[in-house]
């Protein structure tokens, strides 16, 4: 905050500094404030909840009125760098306007190399997802997409090549998804293009019931499947019946044989409430002593 100077109007709230930097005075200490509008130059929004004022002002004329000079009327402040973000005293001139827009640089855009643009290409074709490799380059994912555009192709390729040769090796697409550490409904799109999997609702049914005959339970195939409990609950009613009869009673002859209920939720894979539904009247009796 060196040589900050309080801004007119709003002394004792709002400061601002020859560096560009625009200060908030409520709390315990100063705070930068400012965001940066649409057209890459940054904005400060004051407001004064107890008088209802609210004023937005663009810093490069904030910054310039108040450290070199009133802005002439059909003036434009250009910078001298052509970095709209870069509002220091020095990097501040007025123009007039039709001069200073015709010297007016774009934006600053962030720039890469061909070697970084090269190294982009290869985690991308390496299967390195575009969020991650923004976060490596400091970018969007949007960014690094215009850079390596059908990269990724050879990747997928390989990947759904994959996915066909465990699917037809009778693997389950659970199975393939947990495998190559994706989506059930990633797996099973790619297959059911490859032509593999002819029927959506068919395929996905086959697999609940399926996974239900294995014991699972409604929450844990919807969890997998990524699909609601009552949509598994519906397409396992007749193929459940008997899994559930045999589990109810594996509950029951454990209970009979002393297991607690707690112990028995955590082997099944259920909650208290059902182990105690499914085994009343199965509790041993305990002599008194």
């Amino acid at each position: 905050m060196t040589n900050a100077q309080w801004i007119p109007g709003w002394e004792g709230v709002y400061s601002a500094s020859p560096a560009g930097v625009v200060y908030s005075h409520r709390g315990n200490a100063p705070k930068e404030i400012g965001f940066v509008a649409p057209d890459d130059r940054t904005m400060v929004v004051l407001t004064d909840a107890q008088k209802g004022r609210r004023e937005a002002y663009t810093v490069s004329r904030l910054i310039y009125t108040l450290f070199v000079e009133t802005i002439p009327d059909g003036h434009y402040i250009r910078h001298l760098d052509g970095n709209h973000r870069n509002n220091t005293v020095g990097n501040l001139v007025a123009e007039p306007k039709a001069e200073a827009i015709g010297k007016t640089q774009p934006a600053t855009r962030q720039r890469f190399s061909n070697k970084q643009i090269e190294e982009m290409r290869k985690l991308r074709e390496a299967g390195v997802p575009a969020s991650e490799i923004g976060k490596r380059f400091g970018c969007a994912a949007g960014t690094v997409y215009k850079h390596t555009r059908g990269k990724r192709t050879a990747y997928l390729q390989n990947k759904h090549a994959e996915m066909l040769r465990l699917y037809e090796s009778g693997m389950s697409i659970s199975e393939i998804a947990e495998k190559l550490e994706c989506d059930f409904s990633t797996a099973y799109r790619h297959l059911e293009n490859t032509g593999a999997v002819k029927k959506k609702k068919l395929g996905m049914r086959a697999e609940m019931r399926r996974l239900r005959k294995d014991g699972l339970t409604l929450r844990e195939i919807s969890e997998r499947l990524g699909c609601s409990q009552s949509t598994v609950r519906n397409h396992t009613k007749d193929t459940s019946i008997s899994s559930f009869k045999e589990r109810a009673e594996e509950m029951r002859a454990m209970r009979r044989s002393g297991v607690s209920a707690r112990e028995i939720s955590k082997r099944v894979g259920c909650s208290l409430p059902t182990v105690y539904a499914n085994t009343k009247g199965a509790r041993p009796k305990f002599r008194k002593g």
